[in-house]
């Protein structure tokens, strides 16, 4: 069944972002006539963590505590206390919330995309794949949290001169990068200044 254009964009402005993202999913017709509509959202805060990952909608500046989506890989990783619209169970939870970012990012105008890396406890070559497909979405802002835990407190850790190097070798340059973690001894950039 086909319905006129202005019934169907009346229908979907009526839905949130998650569902007119799922509807994008449903067929090619369908996610071009929802590209073609046009719509905005204020932005995107993706966090990846090392159990967990998630996205949250940015709205009057402010990013909803609870997440629109979350992902996770193991069941015993579940956060209560986050009550996700939706929780999907996956083989690799960063994957799957880093695909669907890419394709909100493509869905929809975008005032802001912010991501942060938090404690992923990857390898430098992990990282780097991680941080190649997070630089190459158009994201305002990337945070990168590394911690230790000594006696139940959190510490900064040392972050791997690999992934810096990566990182300032192929960051955009309107792109703001946040990095609380410890650096290495020595670690010179041409890009980096210390503040």
């Amino acid at each position: 069944m086909k319905l006129p254009y202005l019934p169907v964009k009346d229908t979907v402005n009526l839905m949130n972002a998650v569902d007119i993202y799922q509807l994008s999913l449903a067929s090619k017709r369908k996610r071009a006539l929802i590209k073609f509509m046009n719509f905005k959202i204020e932005g995107l805060l993706v966090k990846l963590y090392h159990q967990r990952s998630a996205i949250h909608f940015w709205k009057d500046d402010m990013y909803s505590f609870t997440p629109a989506q979350a992902f996770y890989s193991k069941e015993a990783d579940f956060q209560p206390i986050w009550q996700p619209e939706i929780k999907t169970l996956v083989s690799d939870h960063s994957a799957e919330c880093l695909t669907m970012a890419t394709r909100l990012s493509s869905l929809f105008r975008l005032k802001s995309c912010i991501y942060w890396l938090i404690d992923l406890k990857k390898t430098p070559k992990e990282m780097n794949q991680i941080l190649s497909r997070v630089l190459s979405e158009s994201c305002t802002e990337i945070s990168i949290m590394e911690h230790q835990w000594i006696n139940d407190i959190p510490s900064q850790a040392l972050i791997d001169e690999e992934v810096l190097e990566y990182l300032m070798n192929n960051a955009k340059l309107d792109t703001i990068i946040r990095i609380f973690a410890l650096f290495p001894d020595n670690f010179k950039h041409e890009n980096v200044s210390f503040i």
